[in-house]
């Protein structure tokens, strides 16, 4: 009953119920629940006291550590004093573990360093949906970026504070630097940068706020480098139609302009790429960029639709609407070269469907965008 009186509550929000609790802590998922925790009204004890409660000092590296039944964990939720976990030794280097209340368990084996010679980048809206089953779902998504040679660049939009926790339990989520988290929107963009293949500047995260957004949308990026060519990387989530008859068709365009303009803009950065959900309908005819900038899709399949939310493909979306190319990768090249781009993401996952509006079983998949995952390498 507790539970249920606490649903709207972020914090506690992470959690369908007591058995669908993600059992695997570590470092950022507890900053994360305490950064949601402190715009309410208690404040969860501090992460030392919560490894104090276990009664051994654990060492903590940053990666995940697999938790199960044993600690107090009402002392970090305030009244719920029946949810218990104990945290157990990290497992060694080359390991990550994961496990989660179902009894479903996962190892993932550390990938060798990043390939230096394909720079793989894959855009994802990772859908902020909470009637879809989002663990299974954000499983699936684990398992294109593991399919996927957990690409040196991942462009995320629509992640939720529940979305984040379950990513951030994911055995590859401590292998990336991830964008600064904003506490304070239902949903927001994010940017994950393999740590051994790109290397971010220091301080030099930032976020451009579209003033024409009633969404409050805005362009992600940083300056890194990869193997040794300086590189400017950005995302958006740019503004949503709200049906056939307030498209926000030209909101849009003005948003796509100015992202290319502020992004193109600074010639010293070398390669850009700008990729994210753009929401480029049909009504808003022809994307046409110039500048230097070309469209991955279009450059290396300009006879192919390439939809990217397509109700006739994606069983999971009940929109009648038709389908779109909604996401894009842009990109501004000057020692790179588009070697491939394709969609992933494409397929139900095995065994897992979940009731639509109409009350019918549906099939689930990892989202109801596609995902795009390009590779890169060096011209020449």
């Amino acid at each position: 009953e507790r539970l249920h009186s606490f649903q709207d509550l972020a914090l506690f929000h992470t959690f369908n119920s007591c058995q669908d609790l993600l059992r695997c802590y570590h470092m950022p998922t507890l900053r994360s629940l305490r950064a949601c925790a402190s715009s309410f009204s208690f404040e969860p004890p501090s992460a030392s006291r919560w490894f104090q409660l276990s009664g051994t000092n654990h060492h903590i590296s940053g990666r995940p550590t697999l938790v199960r039944d044993g600690v107090m964990m009402g002392l970090l939720f305030g009244r719920f004093k029946k949810l218990t976990v104990s945290i157990e030794p990290d497992e060694p280097e080359d390991t990550h573990k994961c496990a989660i209340a179902t009894g479903a368990s996962a190892v993932y084996e550390r990938l060798p360093v990043g390939n230096r010679r394909c720079l793989k980048v894959l855009t994802y809206n990772i859908w902020f949906d909470e009637r879809t089953p989002q663990q299974a779902r954000m499983q699936g998504f684990s398992q294109v970026v593991i399919s996927s040679g957990l690409p040196d660049v991942i462009m995320l939009q629509e992640v939720t504070g529940r979305l984040l926790c379950i990513l951030q339990a994911l055995p590859w989520w401590c292998d990336y630097h991830c964008s600064p988290i904003p506490h304070d929107l239902p949903y927001f963009t994010a940017l994950l940068l393999r740590k051994d293949s790109v290397s971010p500047e220091p301080s030099t995260w930032f976020e451009h706020r579209f003033e024409n957004s009633m969404m409050g949308r805005s362009i992600l990026g940083t300056r890194c480098s990869w193997a040794g060519l300086p590189l400017m990387l950005a995302t958006s989530h740019l503004e949503s139609p709200m049906g056939p008859h307030r498209t926000n068709t030209a909101r849009r365009a003005a948003q796509l302009k100015e992202a290319l303009d502020v992004l193109g803009g600074n010639s010293a950065c070398g390669e850009v790429l700008y990729g994210g959900d753009m929401n480029w309908i049909q009504e808003d005819g022809p994307c046409e960029v110039a500048g230097g900038w070309l469209d991955a899709w279009q450059a290396l399949h300009p006879d192919q639709e390439g939809l990217t939310w397509d109700p006739a493909t994606n069983e999971m979306i009940e929109e009648p609407f038709k389908g779109g190319r909604l996401d894009r990768l842009f990109c501004r090249l000057k020692g790179l070269q588009l070697q491939s781009i394709r969609l992933v993401g494409t397929e139900p996952l095995q065994g897992v469907t979940c009731k639509g509006y109409s009350g019918h079983e549906r099939p689930v998949l990892v989202s109801d965008h596609y995902g795009l995952l390009a590779e890169l390498i060096k011209a020449g």
